[in-house]
């Protein structure tokens, strides 16, 4: 019976390859694991960004989407939670609630930095006549005009590419207008990041309710809340004396310490989208590309990245380096005794 010699796995097309490690823009990845594929935020579907917000350093980022109101919507609880939004002192003050605000740990409370700059009267009057004239707008609002939370803030933390790490890139396909053949381009990726939903109006109505507490009691003064400054002491340093910040504690000032970065969303049906595309997403003049030239056998690439082979009737004995295709008398002995 002749042998069939038939391909189970056919070529079905090939195309070069261009590698596209543009250096003008930064890439990034965002996922929406909450949001179906047809679920994008665009124009299309009515959920256009509002704003992108991003901490450059520490790799923050936030976006605000809208929330229709109109249908499956509970205007108390809308009401609710946008008043309590618009009386956050750490809005109001260029911060965040969440990850992005460091979670407001180490943050003082207003009456005790008040305590400590007493001397520094008119900032403290010009801060009591702002809450003033918001409490008075505030006041003029009644239950039917009072504004409502329209809007949803997803963010997460973006990942960044680090030597030794998997190098993640976007690959599009194009058609050569003077070859008329089709090329696939590499453009590596600066950051992913993976957005959810982020509950600010949950953590400003805490807030309010907080502020909203009597303070300075002889009752009350043992449940004041207070900065916690947290320290874990090095091994090396046993016995000096000396102490350093954990590395989360490290990690928190400096996201409450940065500003935001504020970036406007464009659709991705928008022409400057598509203006942008193809500026950044292939690489120039793929006619006179060099050309790569691999300086290993595949057997040689293989071994490079595959994990070392065990030999599995040789428990215990170390991994045996070697080829794909290379065998021993040895092996041949071991498999007629079993």
């Amino acid at each position: 019976m002749a042998s069939d010699n038939s391909d189970d796995d056919p070529v079905i097309a090939e195309y070069p390859v261009f590698l596209n490690p543009q250096t003008q823009y930064q890439l990034h990845l965002l996922q929406f694991p909450e949001r179906g594929k047809g679920q994008g935020y665009n124009e299309a579907n009515g959920s256009l960004p509002r704003e992108l917000r991003i901490k450059p350093q520490t790799g923050q980022i936030e976006v605000d989407v809208p929330i229709p109101t109109n249908a499956n919507y509970d205007q108390r609880k809308g009401r609710m939670w946008a008043e309590a939004l618009a009386k956050s002192k750490v809005i109001a003050s260029g911060g965040s609630h969440g990850l992005a605000g460091g979670f407001g740990i180490g943050l003082e409370s207003r009456s005790k930095r008040r305590d400590d700059n007493s001397e520094d009267d008119e900032d403290n009057e010009d801060e009591d006549e702002n809450d003033m004239g918001h409490n008075e707008r505030m006041a003029q609002w009644d239950d039917e005009t009072k504004p409502m939370l329209d809007k949803l803030t997803i963010g997460g933390q973006i990942i960044r590419a680090k030597a030794g790490n998997p190098i993640y890139a976007i690959g599009t396909f194009r058609l050569n207008p003077e070859t008329s053949k089709r090329e696939f381009h590499l453009t590596p990726l600066s950051g992913i990041a993976t957005l959810s939903p982020q509950l600010h109006h949950i953590d400003a109505l805490a807030e309010g309710e907080r502020l909203m507490r009597p303070t300075g009691g002889a009752n009350e003064a043992g449940a004041e809340a207070r900065a916690v400054n947290v320290t874990l002491a090095r091994p090396s340093d046993k016995g000096k004396g000396r102490t350093a910040e954990t590395e989360v504690t490290r990690t928190l000032k400096a996201v409450q310490e940065e500003k935001w970065e504020y970036f406007r969303w464009v659709d991705t049906e928008h022409p400057d989208t598509w203006g942008k595309y193809f500026e950044t997403m292939f690489a120039p003049n793929s006619n006179e590309a060099n050309v790569l030239k691999a300086n290993m056998t595949k057997e040689e690439w293989l071994d490079a990245f595959s994990a070392p082979r065990m030999d599995p009737t040789r428990r215990g004995e170390k991994p045996n380096m070697r080829r794909r295709g290379e065998y021993s008398d040895d092996d041949d002995e071991d498999d007629d005794t079993l």
